[in-house]
């Protein structure tokens, strides 16, 4: 009876110590909601407007996507966002450098006008999802900003003018509003894209606009590429600078999200 009593007061002993245990583990950390989002990419887009510049007259220009190649000197794109389910902030930045020498017909004036041209579409925006299913789709409505920067600057070689220097350009800043999504038709294919109107008659003579659709893959569990179109238009005048302008193109990037 004694040894019956004994074992039944070890086993409980040894239950309460398992259960103690139990009792004083950490619980397990809770998943955080914070998702990243860096996603580089190259647009490849020609260019067709008007503007006016150096005090000269409205010209037209339409520059195509391999006459664009053929100019690019340096080119920087990407998107970097942050999420926490409904909430989302991000950041677009499109940067290109491009520069021609063109010779004068005679040379008298000047021997060739080395052009170049610097352009910055800088996009900073918060949204909420208005429907959020992280597996499935999110469909966001967007409101932020878009800093725009043109400068141009000519050097004269050569003839009469030799040496002389050109410069004109504006920075300008657009309010915008706009949605943006994306659908999961499975788990590794979607499609994803953006409609944005901004200026509103604030710095703009039209709206500005913006729009994006692609398809992309996860081809790597958070690593995706992603292909599709893009076209923006501008239309800004302030004294005698004026762009006016659409751009438009393929786009191809790769997406990462941790």
């Amino acid at each position: 009876m004694l040894k019956t009593i004994a074992s039944t007061m070890v086993a409980m002993l040894a239950f309460a110590g398992v259960s103690k245990g139990a009792d004083i583990a950490p619980p397990p950390e809770p998943e955080s909601g914070w998702q990243f989002e860096v996603a580089p990419y190259g647009w490849v887009s020609g260019i067709k407007g008007k503007t006016a510049q150096f005090g000269l007259p409205e010209q037209d220009f339409d520059v195509s996507i391999r006459q664009v190649l053929d100019k690019l000197d340096i080119a920087l794109m990407g998107l970097v966002q942050v999420r926490n389910e409904r909430f989302s902030a991000f950041s677009d930045l499109v940067y290109a450098d491009l520069s021609e020498t063109i010779r004068t017909p005679k040379g008298i004036l000047a021997d060739k006008i080395a052009a170049s041209v610097e352009t910055l579409m800088w996009t900073v925006g918060a949204a909420y999802s208005i429907y959020y299913d992280p597996e499935i789709a999110n469909f966001d409505l967007v409101v932020g900003g878009r800093l725009w920067s043109l400068d141009t600057e000519a050097k004269i070689k050569g003839g009469f003018f030799d040496g002389t220097k050109l410069d004109d350009g504006e920075t300008w800043v657009d309010p915008l509003v706009g949605v943006k999504g994306r659908y999961s038709f499975t788990p590794e294919l979607f499609m994803t894209g953006w409609g944005l109107v901004g200026g509103f008659d604030i710095s703009n003579d039209k709206l500005m606009w913006d729009l994006f659709g692609g398809i992309g893959y996860e081809f790597w569990p958070g690593t995706a590429i992603i292909a599709g179109y893009r076209a923006v238009s501008v239309d800004y005048k302030k004294g005698d600078f004026m762009y006016d302008a659409v751009q438009q193109g393929p786009l191809l990037g790769i997406d990462f999200r941790f």
